[in-house]
């Protein structure tokens, strides 16, 4: 028993590995608030773990960096639009993420068109907004026409006074 559950458990972490290595697009977001630690959300980790939560006090600053990145071997990626937005989310961890409306406290989009291995970056420096739960979210919009799938980043907000 103990062997198929060995088995069984190699094969899901391979499994998700190749996943992870066929992906046309890795993000990658981090969010550091003022006198807080760097957390960092990659797409390739969205199979194997919940979203990273980071914790700031209200009206603080805080730094925003994403990258987009293709893979060496991957087709051509024409107008594929980089989407970057804070929304207020029902609670942290919530397994639905909300959408970006228009009452959004943070929208921005570029459009890149990506090469095999090329990268597309950003950062942004925001105030936290009122106490609550937010979501971050870098997704791509466009891709699935050369990539087969959209990839998405994101880290949960945690403000409380």
């Amino acid at each position: 028993m103990s062997r198929c559950l060995f088995a069984c458990a190699l094969w899901l972490l391979l499994a998700t590995g190749v996943r992870a290595a066929n992906d046309a697009f890795v993000i990658e977001v981090s969010a550091k608030p003022a006198g807080g630690p760097t957390i960092t959300s990659r797409s390739t980790e969205a199979a194997t773990r919940g979203r990273a939560t980071i914790a700031s006090q209200p009206r603080r600053k805080m730094e925003l960096t994403w990258s987009v990145t293709s893979a060496a071997g991957s087709k051509p990626a024409p107008n594929v639009t980089v989407h970057t937005f804070l929304e207020r989310a029902a609670a942290v961890g919530a397994a639905t993420a909300p959408k970006p409306g228009p009452t959004a406290l943070y929208e921005s989009a570029v459009s890149v068109n990506f090469e095999a291995g090329s990268r597309a970056s950003g950062q942004i420096s925001l105030e936290v907004p009122d106490a609550g739960d937010y979501l971050l979210r870098v997704e791509t919009i466009g891709a699935a026409a050369s990539a087969g799938r959209e990839q998405a980043a994101a880290i949960d907000l945690k403000v409380t006074p």
